[in-house]
């Protein structure tokens, strides 16, 4: 049984919501195989490590896909200078990447 919520983590202190990384396959969110990117999950803030006050949510995650391939520079090394009192790079820095 796939569990979609075992897919997030919630930061405790700050509460921001990010995808767990997949570590194994089956237990991951997988475009290739999973259609449904849109997910409902029931979430409880509480106080004092749970013996406070509390308050349960329904949060909606819609999961937008993400390029899975790593990129391929075009160069080993990338460099430029910038000037002490400068605030932008002249001429401007440009990285080529391909394979995304």
């Amino acid at each position: 049984m796939w569990c979609f919520a075992c897919s997030f983590d919630i930061n405790e202190v700050t509460g921001l919501i990010t995808v767990r990384r997949c570590h194994n396959l089956g237990t991951c969110i997988d475009y290739e195989t999973q259609p449904d990117k849109t997910y409902l999950l029931e979430v409880t803030a509480a106080d004092r490590q749970g013996e406070g006050f509390y308050v349960r949510t329904a949060v909606n995650i819609t999961v937008i896909d993400a390029n899975d391939n790593e990129p391929i520079f075009t160069q080993n090394e990338y460099g430029i200078s910038v000037r002490e009192n400068r605030s932008t790079f002249v001429p401007p820095l440009f990285v080529v990447v391909s394979g995304m």
